[in-house]
């Protein structure tokens, strides 16, 4: 998934319905009244205050993985889940002749045996608002291409410069939704010490391909499992490997039953 769509379509691949025609991304922070009942009638059980406000919201668990992907985390210990094709290059560059993880596959047994992923990164969301009537009072509609940009830039700058005065550790961005017709000011909290956990060979991971990928449920083991650690950085989470999540509705996986698992 593109980084825009970061959050999308998280709520209707938390479900347990097959795909329809009926279906479609949107975010968690304003999923339409409409499609929470659409989806309520297949199954979904959360209050839509846990997609996005409550304390245990779906959000919480919900993570940008290196900006061109997304995942899930599913356990206290931190264990993010991801498209195998999004972790690629983690497992390519942990490889070696001797230890063929795109070949083999690969699980560690302890946390020491985690794999670094260099420039690799997962961002919780902390916030999303909705930017777009105060972009309006400025004059973005009548604005060429450049004076968008440049209002943009100014706009995003002035935001991060307010939320670094609160939390040097996080980051902010402004992006277009819906076709450029909505404009959202996310914050993020960036995990950059990650570790590879564990990951299915090649053979199974991109078994399917590219339609695979868009089939819900899939057909194949397309998933890698990562753990992002804190670092002084993050200074909210630097006394414990926890991961800012402790609980998520519907994800919650014990670290002992997963290798129990993989170990079988």
């Amino acid at each position: 998934m593109k980084k825009k769509n970061l959050l999308m379509a998280a709520a209707l691949m938390l479900s347990s319905a097959a795909a329809h025609a009926d279906e479609g991304m949107w975010t968690l922070y304003n999923l339409p009244q409409a499609v929470y009942e659409q989806m309520k009638s297949y199954g979904f059980s959360p209050s839509y205050d846990q997609l996005y406000k409550s304390e245990d919201a779906i959000k919480n668990a919900v993570v940008n993985f290196s900006g061109f992907c997304s995942g899930v985390v599913v356990s206290p210990d931190g264990l993010v889940f991801t498209n195998h094709h999004c972790g690629f290059e983690a497992i390519r560059a942990n490889s070696t002749v001797e230890h063929d993880y795109m070949l083999n596959g690969f699980y560690a047994k302890s946390f020491e045996e985690e794999l670094p992923s260099k420039n690799m990164f997962v961002s919780f969301m902390v916030d999303q608002k909705d930017i777009t009537p105060e972009l309006e009072k400025r004059g973005i509609n009548s604005m060429d291409r450049k004076e968008r940009e440049k209002l943009l830039n100014d706009v995003e700058n002035e935001m991060i410069k307010a939320v670094h005065a609160k939390d040097p550790s996080l980051e902010l961005e402004i992006k277009p939704f819906y076709e450029g017709n909505k404009y959202y000011a996310t914050t993020y909290r960036v995990f950059r010490d990650l570790r590879l956990v564990f990951t299915v060979p090649k053979s199974m991971g991109k078994f399917g391909g590219e339609t695979d990928n868009w089939m819900w449920p899939p057909a194949t083991t397309l998933y890698s499992v990562y753990t992002p650690t804190p670092t002084p950085t993050v200074r909210l989470y630097t006394t414990s490997r926890t991961c800012p999540i402790t609980r998520s509705i519907g994800l919650r996986y014990r670290w002992t039953d997963i290798r129990k698992a993989i170990s079988q």
